[in-house]
């Protein structure tokens, strides 16, 4: 379902108070109206049914916040999108339905990060941002999750960005295929995850932090269908094998300079080579301050024994 709507219909308010009926599936749009492609089979999507349709409900609405918080507007609007039914037994709509309400069902997913491959992993908001320095490993864990087991991530796109959703940046990946140049990619035995990693300081700008935009599917393997081909170079296939391609993006991941962790190196060396010196300047001292003494003392101990 797209959608298109003026913000006047929820009272202005701004992108991150909006969400679909599912938590994870914000609202985006531009300065004026809201911009939306709403899946049939993700986001809170029901499909219901009278005699002469079918009916996809959703609904726009305000995110719950605490009761301490103060929010001035509150809004829900509804979501809907008919189907109508053919007269030769809705051959269409079956295989629509037998598609969205019994493979795919409901399903979400996620990015997270990490600077090891084996570490834990930790997704990134606004107000807990992923801390990384310019000389890290980027690692991006992309997951879906659903209950259905007969189902395999497809990233169909990657790249970083100095601004969060944006339709531009860095490549890791296109097409299914790796920016090999940018991007590699780690192994799992998770069919329902995909792994990447990215150098930071590979970046071609230098900024205080990125964000992590992929547009991603689900792809059946089931016994009822072709198994799952999906992948770099692959064709597209049946609309029946494959989930809408859904936009999600994460972080901020904020960059520091590595400077501003741990000790400075660079000053120890100096200060090292700079203390070396200075003990060697004064052993050489010492060493000829001891050396005169001691021919002093034998020329006097000389002249004793003549008188």
């Amino acid at each position: 379902m797209i959608l298109s709507a003026s913000r006047n219909l929820v009272a202005n308010l701004p992108d991150d108070s909006l969400q679909l009926n599912d938590a994870s599936c914000n609202v985006t749009g531009n300065s004026t109206h809201l911009l939306l492609t709403i899946p049939f089979s993700g986001c809170g999507t029901e499909l219901l049914e009278d005699k002469s349709h079918y009916i996809f409900t959703n609904k726009i609405v305000s995110q719950s916040r605490s009761e301490t918080s103060k929010q001035l507007e509150r809004v829900a609007i509804p979501l809907m999108c008919k189907f109508l039914r053919s007269s030769k037994g809705s051959e269409r709509a079956n295989v629509l339905n037998d598609a969205i309400d019994k493979i795919f069902e409901v399903y979400s997913f996620e990015i997270q990060f990490s600077k090891e491959f084996n570490s834990s992993w930790r997704a990134a908001r606004p107000d807990s941002p992923f801390i990384a320095t310019s000389k890290d490993h980027l690692y991006i864990s992309i997951i879906a999750k659903s209950n259905e087991t007969a189902l395999s991530l497809y990233v169909e796109s990657c790249h970083v960005s100095k601004e969060y959703n944006s339709s531009t940046g860095v490549m890791l990946l296109r097409q299914g295929c790796l920016n090999n140049s940018t991007a590699k990619e780690h192994q799992t035995k998770n069919q329902n995850e995909k792994i990447y990693s990215i150098k930071l300081s590979s970046l071609p700008w230098r900024t205080a932090q990125v964000f992590i935009t992929c547009s991603v599917q689900l792809c059946a393997d089931t016994s009822g269908s072709s198994p799952c081909t999906l992948g770099c170079g692959s064709g597209s296939g049946s609309q029946a094998d494959q989930s809408n391609i859904q936009q999600v993006s994460a972080g901020p991941v904020h960059i520091t300079k590595e400077s501003d962790f741990g000790p400075n190196y660079a000053a120890i060396t100096v200060g090292l080579a700079l203390g070396g010196t200075v003990v060697y300047v004064v052993l050489i001292l010492l060493k000829r301050s001891f050396v005169g003494l001691y021919y002093r003392g034998n020329t006097r101990s000389t002249r004793s024994r003549r008188f």
